[in-house]
This record gives structure tokens, C-alpha cells and sequence, in this order.
């Protein structure tokens, strides 16, 4: 295999984290890749010389490119800067917190050259919170998982990614008014023409230690506004029952933002999603066993230290 990858790390807030991300691109197995880092930090501040600094210490790997946008102005914007100047004919995206495994690109690569009808693959992943595993996943579905996505039941990260570069441009790349959520835009799009494969392995390792770009309450409404007025035509596409399903697991995903934060307005939208004990088996229960976790391990480490 000597086809060139591209695995674009969009960075904004977090150069601390930043070196893991970019070692684990180059640490691939498979070397014919290149690394491009798009620095969404902006000119004059603090992030960008921070970010400078750590970049500095790449470049001496002729694998690695580094792109600096001069204000801010997304994740979605920084994956775009970062597909217009890729070279290869596969594309990962890599989240600046997150690591990849050192076979990921290799076993993923090896999946689509054999299996030219899918567009993408994904892989599994565990999660970390300050260095302890909280929990991995576990769906393997293939082909269109536009529903599941839509549905939130899909587990398919923007980082277990590597997709077919030219399927990518096919549909403009991501969707620069989206500032969170871009990751379910841009897939739901992606399967009007294309179907995804999945390596069933643990090949990313995500992290959740930053609390950069997590919203508050009413900045959580507005992006969720956002997303159903945008999603419409797709899922307008679904029976009642269907589309019934997809605005109540939204609207416990605002229940559990609004509980997180001690607002009153928690009532308000576990009323309005009315869940059942399968809801909140498959949509609360994993939820409650996650931050528990992080609890745990947040009361272990302030006891070592």
C-alpha cells in the first residue's frame, strides 16, 4: 500500500494536549501519511504562540504541515482549511485531543482498498478521562447509519475516521455554520451518497479531560434549534413514530444538560420527551454510569495528590 493519507488535526485552546495528537499520527504504522495541523486560534493570542511552540518541535518531519488561520473561526472551518490543502486520496480527521492506536490508519486503509463500494470506515474507540478508561464502544453497524446518527444511537466519532477524500469534496466538505454537531451534519450528508464500513476494533483513544467548547444551557437550545432546522429534509423523510424518536433522544440530551447545570428548565424537557425505561436504559443509564466514572476517578486522583 503506497497510497498517501492525510490525517487533518484541527486545533483551537488546547496546545497541552496537542503533541499527543500529532505523535500519534506520525507514530503510524503505515508511513506514507501526511499531518496537517489547522491552528484556529487566531492571530495575537496567547493559544497561537503556545501552539507555535509545540508545532515548532514537528517540523523537522517533512510529513508535517502547519496552517494558521488569522481569527477564529471553527472546527468545521479549520476541517475544510485542512481538506483544501491534503494531498492524499484518503482523509482522516483528527480532534486535537484525541490519540490514534498505532495500526489505526494501516488496518482502516487496508478495509476500504478491499472494500471499494463503502465510502468511509470507522473504528472503535475508548474513552479517557484523566488518564483512566471510562468506557469504549461498541456498534459495528455498516452501510446507512443515517438513522442511528440521527437518532443518537450510533457511537461513530469524527475522529475514528478515514473516508475517501474525493467522496468528502463530493458534498463540500463540513458545514461552516455548525459549531457543534458538525460531526452528525456532515455524516448525515455523507450517507445520501455513500455507505460506511467499520473496522471492529479499538483502533482512537478519546479523550474528555477539556472542558473547551461545551455549552451551557441556552447555548445547547440554540444548537439544537439549529440542527432540526437544518436536518428537516432528512428527517422528514421518516414515519411519525420515527421522527417522534429523534426529538425525544434531543430533548434528553437537554434534560441532562439542564440537570449537569442545576437549571429549572430539566423539568421542562424531561416532560417534554416522556421517557420510557428503554430511553433511559439506552439514553440516560449510560449517561449516569459515565460522569459516575469520571466522579470516581476526579475523587482518586485528589486523593493521591
Amino acid at each position: 500500500m503506497s497510497t498517501l493519507v492525510t490525517v487533518v488535526i484541527p486545533t483551537y485552546g488546547r496546545p497541552d494536549y496537542l503533541p499527543r495528537a500529532v505523535e500519534s499520527a506520525l507514530n503510524q504504522t503505515y508511513t506514507n501519511i501526511e499531518v496537517i495541523v489547522v491552528d484556529d486560534n487566531g492571530d495575537g493570542g496567547a493559544h497561537r504562540a503556545e501552539t507555535e511552540a509545540v508545532i515548532s518541535c514537528f517540523m523537522h518531519d517533512n510529513r508535517v504541515k502547519y496552517i494558521k488561520h488569522e481569527k477564529n473561526k471553527n472546527g468545521s472551518a479549520a476541517r475544510n482549511t485542512g481538506l483544501k490543502a491534503a494531498s492524499g486520496t484518503f482523509i482522516g480527521f483528527l480532534d486535537d485531543d484525541d490519540e490514534l492506536l498505532p495500526t489505526k490508519i494501516e488496518k482502516q486503509l487496508r478495509m476500504l482498498l478491499m472494500r471499494p463500494e463503502y465510502g468511509a470506515v470507522y473504528c472503535l474507540n475508548t474513552l479517557f478521562y484523566k488518564g483512566a478508561q471510562i468506557r469504549s464502544t461498541s456498534y459495528t453497524t455498516e452501510g446507512d447509519c443515517t438513522f442511528d446518527i440521527l437518532s443518537l444511537r450510533s457511537d461513530i466519532h469524527t475522529s475514528s475516521l478515514l473516508l475517501r477524500k474525493e467522496r468528502v469534496e463530493e458534498i463540500g466538505g463540513f458545514d461552516e455554520s455548525f459549531y457543534r454537531h458538525q460531526e452528525y451534519e456532515f455524516m448525515i450528508r455523507f450517507f445520501e451518497r455513500n455507505w460506511m464500513c467499520c473496522v471492529p476494533e479499538i483502533l482512537l483513544h478519546a479523550h474528555i479531560d477539556s472542558n473547551m467548547n461545551r455549552p451551557g444551557v441556552d447555548r445547547q437550545i440554540e444548537v439544537k434549534r439549529h440542527y432540526f432546522e437544518k436536518m428537516a429534509r432528512f428527517i422528514g423523510k421518516y414515519s411519525e413514530v420515527d421522527r417522534a424518536t429523534i426529538v425525544k433522544v434531543h430533548n434528553l440530551v437537554l434534560f441532562r444538560t439542564c440537570l449537569k447545570n442545576m437549571d429549572a428548565r430539566a423539568i421542562k424537557y424531561l416532560l417534554m420527551s416522556n421517557p420510557s425505561m428503554d430511553d433511559v436504559i439506552a439514553h440516560l443509564l449510560p449517561f449516569a454510569k459515565k460522569y459516575w466514572n469520571m466522579l470516581r476517578v476526579s475523587v482518586r486522583s485528589s486523593w493521591r495528590s
